[in-house]
């Protein structure tokens, strides 16, 4: 678990757009740690409990031997040290119920959530890349791959920095759409766009005009002034290039 926190948090480093998503997890990961210490709490007390319980057996054994005359006081503290170690092994079981139930939980979410994540983002990564690249997949650790043709399996660091850009705005589409659907917040966009091709750079102008059409504000920051053609309404910063609000 914590492996897997770390290279989620590494990626997420590297792709901020991420720390949403990562939001529920980390909630998640809290609940199992503090049920761990507080099962381990259980188990230390349930470990006195048993030291007591074994010096009170002593007390009877020397006390049936004629060494000690309080008989039925010790019969009663043998009983309620008893009930104590009942009591706390209950306890202890249903702490390590729930740290199981909530580490699968973890591990549906993972599958579950990244699934549909992968799913969403694979959609625009397709239609930027002109079918290159056509399905995505994210690891339990949240490290995306793309898929070629022939099923071969590449992460982003074996890909042009250019592609790797593309990727990450897909993951971005992909995160905006499955947290806030057509309602969602403004999309800023900068510098993604300056590693892409001439065919991929009109095919991302077709992408961000349809989530326009569905309603999305688009907010693209550029020193080229040729992205004015794209439409929409331009601002331009004092001493510097037009900023596209489409």
């Amino acid at each position: 678990m914590k492996l897997a926190d770390a290279r989620a948090r590494d990626l997420i480093a590297r792709s901020p757009y991420l720390a949403n998503a990562d939001q529920n997890m980390q909630d998640v990961s809290l609940q199992v740690e503090q049920l761990r210490q507080e099962r381990e709490a259980l188990l230390a007390e349930e470990q006195g409990e048993s030291g007591r319980l074994e010096a009170l057996k002593l007390r009877r054994a020397r006390q049936e031997g004629g060494q000690v005359d309080d008989a039925e006081c010790l019969e009663d503290e043998l009983a309620e040290c008893r009930e104590r170690l009942t009591a706390l092994q209950f306890r202890r079981n249903a702490f390590r119920m729930a740290v199981d139930v909530l580490r699968q939980s973890v591990a549906e979410f993972q599958e579950g959530h990244l699934e549909r994540l992968a799913g969403k983002a694979a959609e625009p990564m397709n239609r930027i890349t002109g079918g290159r690249w056509k399905q995505l997949t994210l690891d339990s650790d949240f490290v995306p791959h793309v898929v070629d043709d022939d099923g071969r399996s590449f992460d982003s660091e074996s890909l042009s920095q250019g592609t790797r850009d593309q990727l990450h705005l897909s993951l971005r589409l992909a995160l905006v759409d499955s947290i806030f659907g057509d309602a969602g917040p403004p999309l800023l966009v900068d510098d993604v766009l300056v590693n892409c091709d001439a065919v991929r750079l009109d095919l991302i102008r077709k992408t961000f005009e349809g989530e326009v059409a569905r309603g999305r504000q688009m907010l693209l920051f550029s020193h080229d002034p040729a992205y004015a053609a794209w439409g929409g309404t331009t601002i331009r910063l004092k001493g510097a290039a037009p900023a596209l609000v489409g």
